[in-house]
């Protein structure tokens, strides 16, 4: 057990003492390393730049080379941020006219300062030191939750407030050109590692995917790659280093073509590549094999270029790259970064399904549309031909409204008179009715209001209009708070009325339902129908029409029958449209008078009203619209009033009823 123990240590410690630390002089010659004089020969200060060959690191400073800045290492407020956001698209990119690449990226066995025992994987950058006037290039992790693709950079950098984990390394380097260099000599900036710190623990991110972005001059290239596990690749643990395969990116999302660069491996005459799907539980399977020959032009480029000849399917992926000599193993199996397809045939099946969905349901849609007027239009209700064909008996109508407003008035009895001659109504008992109202019959106001509201107890409708802004009135009614009165002595009866639908409240566009007499029950209010707008709604409630079933496999009734007369177009129906619309305007006025001067001294009323009693909540849509009409009625010195004389002898009634006890209801007979 002891011998297993110690073998095991010893290859631990010749693993880590194959290790290196960085050489750029970033880090080998930093500010610290200056002032104590301990710069490596090939640094002169942290902006020396480092060169390699065939035999090894050039230990000498190269002149006219200088690496201006590193934001991860000269790292600023903002240098993470800014990182991410430089941009590396050119017209003309590296490698797109199908030659290889100047430069190759190489994995070795890294150890930091601080963490002694752990060895990590590095990445060092070679790039051919005669190719290049300015070089700027990135460095970063692609894991989505080290570094999330995010449109914000700010977030992804700080982590929503904190220090996040996405720290990409962005380098520009300039060269003079004074130094010339052969073909294998190559720049060499390795101080990016395999690294990131979370909670003071060092975190691996081998096996991650990275992706390096270039720009030598204005050509660039992006290209991926995985960053392999150098302790757990089998044969001999130790080596110290190991190019990497590259995956074009933009050839990858821009065309769907796979270009890889893989590197030049000695001896090997071809190379075996095998495309593997991976599985859930990186389980590989094999799904296409190819063989690359390379070339004697190629013999002597580091890193050659190989497109897939196969059609990549969907899902996630890797390439496995094995070089060859005569059919024999002459190096280590390379791998790619990992290659993920969606499945455009789901997608697809999903989007036309939903446009399938879609477009049935707005068929389904349109045919209950047209269903739906179809079967209105084709129970469309006359109503004087169906009371003249005895098909329907004539209602009787009894009119609750306030009496203060003479315009008000004139409107309710065009309404009434509209309804008697069009829409089956045979009576219509409205105070200031000419036929029906209480001078027509008596002179006694409570008398009439029993005897009305006796008539409609048992077939009749009554319906409550609510009035205007009692401070459009500029007299006092003849009939004061008669309305009032109807609704007390209907009180015992309004209950079931309504809810055998014979009880029902009106609005106008000027009207205001704090009009309405307090025994009016809320749902009624809540449901006043507006006309001229809800005519048609009114009127079928008024006549008790049912409504219509949609078709016979759904027989319940759900569509409204139209009352051809509901449109207000007949005799009568654009006189009283135009009269609503005139004391509309005049309301509207009044209101916007009261907002200018405080409520006082309107010119319409020519009385003083508090701007806190008017419901500005009870605007209509159609005031709100009128404003400009409004602007045009002032200009005229003085408003159009309906003058109602009264005629000779005739008594009001606070003279009738002045000694008459309200509550004194004679009885039911």
């Amino acid at each position: 057990m002891l011998p297993l123990i110690f073998l095991l240590h010893w290859l631990q410690l010749g693993s880590v003492l194959c290790s290196q630390g960085r050489t750029c002089c970033k880090y080998s010659c930093d500010q610290t390393a200056l002032a104590m004089r301990q710069c490596p020969d090939w640094c002169d200060s942290d902006q020396s730049c480092v060169l390699r060959n065939q035999s090894g690191l050039v230990e000498t400073v190269v002149p006219g080379c200088k690496v201006l800045s590193d934001t991860k290492k000269d790292k600023t407020k903002d240098s993470f941020a800014e990182c991410l956001a430089q941009q590396f698209n050119s017209q003309s990119r590296l490698g797109a006219d199908g030659s290889s690449l100047p430069f190759h990226i190489v994995a070795y066995p890294f150890v930091g300062a601080s963490q002694k025992q752990s060895t990590f994987t590095g990445i060092d950058l070679r790039y051919q030191f005669g190719r290049f006037g300015s070089l700027r290039f990135r460095i970063k992790n692609t894991n989505a939750k080290v570094c999330p693709d995010h449109d914000s950079h700010v977030n992804v950098v700080t982590g929503g407030g904190g220090r996040g984990l996405c720290h990409p390394r962005c380098v520009q380097i300039d060269r003079d050109g004074s130094e010339e260099a052969s073909s294998d000599t190559f720049l060499s900036y390795d101080c990016e590692a395999g690294f990131y710190i979370s909670g003071g623990n060092w975190v691996s991110t081998s096996l991650h995917d990275y992706l390096i972005s270039v720009c030598d001059g204005q050509v660039c290239g992006e290209f991926i790659f995985q960053l392999p596990d150098l302790m757990s690749l089998p044969g001999d643990s130790s080596r110290e280093e190991q190019m990497l395969v590259l995956l074009d990116r933009r050839e990858y999302e821009d065309f769907n073509r796979v270009i890889l660069y893989i590197p030049s491996v000695k001896n090997a005459d071809s190379y075996h590549i095998s495309l593997v799907r991976v599985g859930e539980n990186i389980t590989k399977e094999a799904v296409h094999n190819m063989t690359y020959v390379s070339n004697k032009q190629n013999l002597e480029e580091m890193m050659q270029r190989v497109e897939l000849d196969h059609s990549l399917p969907s899902g996630r992926f890797q390439i496995l790259v094995t070089p060859m000599k005569d059919g024999l193993l002459v190096g280590s199996v390379l791998t790619s970064c990992y290659l993920t397809k969606p499945d455009y045939g789901q997608h697809a099946l999903a989007i036309i399904t939903a446009i399938l969905v879609t477009v049935l349901i707005v068929g389904i849609v349109l045919t209950l549309y047209r269903r739906w007027h179809a079967v209105a239009e084709a129970g469309a209700v006359e109503p004087s031909a169906l009371v003249m064909a005895g098909r329907m008996e004539e209602q009787a109508v009894l009119i609750v409204t306030p009496l203060d407003n003479p315009d008000h008035v004139e409107i309710v009895k065009d309404l009434c008179r509209y309804l008697k001659d069009w829409c089956g109504v045979g009576t219509t008992y409205f105070a200031m009715d000419d036929e029906t109202g209480i001078g027509s019959t008596q002179r006694d106001p409570w008398k009439w209001c029993q005897e009305t509201g006796d008539k409609v107890r048992e077939k009749g409708t009554i319906v409550f209009i609510a009035g205007p802004d009692p401070g459009l009135a500029n007299n006092t009614s003849i009939h004061p708070n008669l309305e009032q009165n109807q609704a007390f002595l209907t009180t015992r009866h309004l209950h079931q009325m309504a809810g055998e639908g014979r009880a029902i409240v009106a609005k106008f566009s000027y009207s205001s339902l704090k009009t309405l007499p307090q025994e009016v029950p809320e749902h009624l209010r809540t449901s006043a129908y507006h006309i001229p707008k809800q005519t048609n709604e009114f009127l079928v409630q008024l006549l008790q029409v049912k409504k219509k079933a949609l078709c016979s496999l759904f027989p319940w009734p759900l569509v409204r029958p139209d009352i051809k007369p509901g449109d207000l177009s007949r005799e009568g129906g654009p006189e009283l449209v135009s009269k609503i619309r005139e004391l509309t305007l005049k309301e509207a006025k009044y209101r916007m008078e009261l907002q200018e001067v405080g409520g006082v001294g309107n010119n319409i009323a020519g009385q003083e009203e508090d701007l806190n009693k008017i419901e500005v909540g009870e605007v209509g849509e159609d005031t709100t619209l009128l404003f400009e009409e409004i602007r045009n009625l002032r200009q005229h010195d003085k408003d159009r009033t309906l003058q109602v004389e009264l005629e000779g002898g005739l008594p009001s009634t606070k003279e009738m009823m002045g000694d008459r006890d309200k509550f004194d209801v004679e009885e039911d007979v």
